[in-house]
């Protein structure tokens, strides 16, 4: 077996060999399947905040950002926009919605709202904290917005100006460790000339290493191939720098595995209406003592 480095988009690609296979191995009902839904909120013409979010094939929610203009906070609109995402994530089919917050966003706004921790990660390296929240969704989700804003349904250029914001947010509020938010890397495991698996994953804002999808192909499977692409996705992202990387994996895919390979639970969510468990990893790449002088540098 080779391994060798190959594109992102040949990474994103894998996210649909290993959903190919979850679907055969752990069937779904298709509530929630892949869509995505975005909001803006607006004063007038004035976009000032916004929501997106997603649903997989197990109707897991997922809020990917909310933002809300820093003049326009303490009037409700935060709320305003979370519960209208979460009443389109329900009626998609979707009974949880998930989400990750920094310490210095809006872990208290999220906690206010109906949310729970069932997870964090401590980057003492960079001086940051991450909050793993979920809620469960249930009949009715209400909210109460001021007269002089309205909500609507959000365009691709809008989203993208949104996006523009809450990373200068963010860099205000904690300059970021790289340049680029998301540094991708991709493997792929080659025998005889054809493709018998691979792994995506990358680098995000403080250098948080994290594995996006990891496929090998059933013939080749229990042979070593996984644990390869694992340590040449591994030693990238530690060579890139990353003092940690981390991941999330349902409990018919890969717990047992990663376990294995020194990874440390730090989280379980529990679905019984799939008969399975969601499970959070975490790995460091360096010693304690490792960290500290990088963060010194």
């Amino acid at each position: 077996m080779q391994s060798k480095a190959g594109t992102a988009d040949q990474g994103w690609a894998l996210e649909e060999k290993l959903d190919e296979f979850n679907r055969h191995q752990h069937p779904f009902n298709g509530s929630g399947a892949d869509e995505s839904f975005a909001y803006v909120i607006k004063k007038g013409d004035q976009v000032v905040g916004g929501v997106a979010a997603s649903s997989d094939d197990n109707a897991i929610g997922y809020i990917e950002l909310l933002w809300v203009d820093e003049t326009m906070r303490r009037q409700g609109l935060g709320r305003a926009l979370l519960a209208t995402v979460e009443q389109a994530l329900q009626a998609a089919g979707c009974k949880r919605v998930r989400l990750e917050t920094f310490d210095y966003q809006a872990p208290a706004f999220y906690l206010e709202n109906g949310y729970h921790e069932f997870g964090k990660l401590n980057y003492d390296y960079a001086g940051v904290i991450e909050y793993f929240f979920v809620k469960m969704l249930s009949l009715p989700i209400g909210y109460n917005i001021p007269p002089a804003f309205s909500i609507e349904a959000a365009e691709d250029l809008a989203m993208e100006a949104i996006e523009n914001k809450l990373h200068a947010y963010n860099v205000k509020m904690k300059p970021l460790l790289q340049q680029k938010m998301g540094v991708t890397f991709t493997f792929l495991a080659e025998e005889n000339g054809q493709c018998i698996g691979g792994i995506f994953g990358y680098s995000t804002m403080y250098k948080i290493g994290y594995i996006e999808s990891l496929w090998v192909a059933e013939t080749n499977r229990h042979a070593g191939v996984g644990t390869a692409l694992v340590d040449v996705l591994v030693n990238a992202l530690k060579d890139f720098g990353c003092p940690i990387v981390h991941l999330d994996t349902m409990s018919y895919q890969g717990a047992a595995f990663y376990k294995a390979l020194g990874f440390e639970q730090f989280g379980q969510l529990t679905y019984p209406e799939i008969d399975a468990a969601e499970v959070f990893f975490v790995k460091h790449l360096v010693s304690v003592g490792e960290r500290t002088i990088n963060a010194n540098k």
